[in-house]
């Protein structure tokens, strides 16, 4: 097989498996809204994760490996006729590790905040950015929109395989330098080279509820 065919047959087959691992994995993770506060103008959204860790995350932790928690969160106004986004969803990104001597998880949310966890916990907590404050009023009624992504950003495994198909940065040249960007830009684009997503959507909240009045 020519260079050339084999970098769009990897391309192909390790897109491929990325959807794939995703939508097996898909089933096992839960969520749902745990509660709110707020953080000066801003207001954040608790989110309790249940079942991250599948035998291949805990294999990443236990092996020094990083887990990230990407939280996608949007907060809509319920309405009579249509719902209303309040404002563009709000992402944020947390991070999972484990120490090494006690093997409990550490998990550091985006605001720098670190809480700490016994050996592969079942259930979670993760802090997200949702809204400013201003954006709630208080005799209106909500719901929040939340979707989580765990997974690796696996850059050693990225250069390993793909110096495997297109040879390394010396070897490569031409159509091979070409496949080589292609393959990392399909797998930086879908984020994770493992992952797990699940999504979750809140009862009815009233604003006052929200921003803690």
């Amino acid at each position: 097989m020519s260079r050339l065919r084999r970098a769009r047959f990897g391309v192909l087959v390790l897109a491929a498996a990325v959807l794939s691992a995703s939508e097996a994995w898909a089933a096992g993770m839960q969520a749902k809204v745990a509660g709110f506060k707020r953080a000066g103008a801003a207001l954040r959204v608790a989110l309790e994760i249940q079942d991250v860790f599948t035998e291949r995350m805990r294999r990443v932790v236990d092996q020094g490996g990083t887990l990230y928690v990407r939280v996608e969160a949007e907060l809509w106004e319920q309405r009579s006729v249509w719902d209303r986004l309040v404002q563009a969803s709000a992402v944020s990104v947390a991070r999972l590790t484990a120490e090494a001597v006690s093997r409990s998880v550490v998990l550091v949310d985006a605001f720098g905040q670190a809480s700490t966890y016994p050996d592969h916990p079942r259930v979670m907590i993760v802090w997200a950015d949702l809204v400013p404050a201003s954006r709630v009023a208080d005799d209106k009624t909500y719901f929040v929109q939340a979707t989580l992504t765990v997974g690796t950003l696996a850059e050693g495994e990225i250069n390993s395989m793909s110096a495997a198909l297109f040879g390394n940065d010396r070897e490569a040249s031409g159509l091979g330098s070409l496949g080589k960007m292609v393959f990392q830009k399909v797998l930086r684009l879908a984020d994770y080279l493992d992952s797990i997503t699940c999504d979750t959507r809140s009862g009815r909240i009233p604003g006052r509820q929200i921003a803690g009045k």
